[in-house]
């Protein structure tokens, strides 16, 4: 990757407590080829988001070199063991809690460029290439989603006003262990994108971002300005942009420049 950076923002006057939290590792194996980021967004709590944030990283790390010629399960064994690691943290306290993840892993290769994108829940990834503009690289996972909806049904849960058993509004997270019978689960939507042409990036974001802007908006802002801005300048223009639409949640916005 050629850049990152990172925002935040609590939107204090709709949100008492910062629950979205962010990791970036540049260098993930220490051998200048490879980076690994995330966006997570905790709900009921945070105790669930701040332990996903310490277990997911090493996980990737311990479980890479055994599933690296398989991506796609790879991340689901990650996602699977951290979840495990996690009902352990939080058995006498905050089981009823639980996070999003949205995952990049930029994979650097002496003939090409990858980009894999992992996510649960509605924390999300859009692709930007000039050639293309803006491409949705990841799924929310919500009880609005008519194919989750239907996973839900199948497997005996119920959808109730668009939330799995009219609670929550995702179908798919980390914790969250009193829905675990009821149709929730933690398996990741996985994705690969070779990256072809220079001027890309990946943007990662909670949803309070993209309650209010639309995957075309945030690609034609970044076509106006990723050669021109600071990233930095980028994500707080994209945040304050987001705020005077009605964003009423904390809002994170990560930028990779591939």
């Amino acid at each position: 990757m050629k850049e990152y950076a990172v925002g935040e923002e609590k939107n204090g006057y709709y949100s008492s407590k910062m629950e979205d939290f962010n990791f970036a590792f540049d260098n993930i194996f220490e051998d200048n080829l490879s980076g690994f980021f995330g966006v997570l967004d905790g709900h009921r709590g945070d105790t669930s988001v701040k332990q996903v944030l310490k277990i997911l990283p090493q996980e990737f790390r311990t479980l890479y070199p055994d599933h690296k010629e398989n991506i796609e399960q790879f991340f689901i064994e990650t996602f699977k063991n951290t979840n495990l690691k996690l009902l352990e943290a939080v058995k006498d306290n905050g089981r009823e809690t639980g996070t999003t993840a949205c995952l990049a892993y930029v994979q650097n290769e002496s003939d090409k460029k990858l980009l894999h994108i992992a996510n649960v829940g509605d924390s999300r990834a859009v692709y930007y290439a000039p050639s293309k503009g803006a491409e949705r690289v990841s799924v929310d996972h919500t009880g609005k989603h008519p194919e989750e909806a239907e996973r839900v049904k199948a497997s005996g849960g119920v959808i109730i006003r668009g939330r799995l058993s009219g609670a929550l509004a995702l179908t798919r997270a980390f914790g969250d262990f009193d829905l675990q019978n009821e149709g929730l689960i933690c398996e990741p939507y996985v994705r690969t994108i070779e990256v072809t042409e220079e001027g890309t990036a990946v943007i990662m974001a909670s949803d309070g971002l993209w309650d209010t802007l639309s995957d075309e908006e945030v690609g034609n802002f970044l076509k106006e300005n990723l050669n021109t801005k600071k990233t930095t300048e980028i994500i707080a223009e994209l945040i304050a942009l987001s705020i005077r639409k009605g964003s009423r949640d904390n809002i994170t916005v990560m930028i990779i420049k591939l």
